[in-house]
C-alpha cells in the first residue's frame, strides 16, 4: 500500500508544479521537505528547484540550495553503512538536484544571477 501512496503523492507533486510560476520558492521548499517522506517527489522537486534557480535572485536560490543539501553531510557520514542501492540512489538524488540548480542558474534568465 505504501507504493500506491507514494504514487498518489508523486502525482499531486506533479500537479502542484502548476503553482511554480506564482510561488516558486514556497513550492520548492514544500516539495523538498515532503520529498524526505515520498520517493516519487524527486522529479517535481527538481523542476521546482530549477524554476527557483532560473527565475529568482541568487539569494533565494542559495537558501533553497542550502535546504536541499542540508542532509548531505549526514548522508556522507552514514554512507559506508548504507546498502549499495540506497547509497547509489542518494548520490544520484544529490547530483540531480545540483544539476537542476546549476542548469537553472546558468540559463541566463533575468534575475537569476
Amino acid at each position: 500500500m505504501a507504493g500506491r501512496r507514494d504514487q498518489v503523492v508523486g502525482g499531486l507533486g506533479c500537479a502542484a508544479l502548476l503553482l511554480r510560476r506564482r510561488w516558486p520558492v514556497p513550492l520548492a521548499v514544500v516539495l523538498l521537505l515532503a520529498g524526505t517522506q515520498a520517493h516519487y517527489l524527486t522529479g517535481p522537486a527538481m523542476v521546482a528547484v530549477f524554476t527557483v534557480a532560473a527565475t529568482r535572485p541568487w539569494r533565494a536560490t542559495a537558501w533553497v540550495a542550502a535546504l536541499a543539501f542540508a542532509p548531505l553531510p549526514v548522508f556522507l557520514w552514514r554512507l559506508p553503512e548504507l546498502p549499495e542501492d540506497r547509497a547509489g540512489s542518494g548520490l544520484t538524488y544529490f547530483a540531480l538536484i545540483a544539476g537542476a540548480i546549476g542548469w537553472g542558474d546558468c540559463s541566463g534568465a533575468p534575475g537569476s544571477s
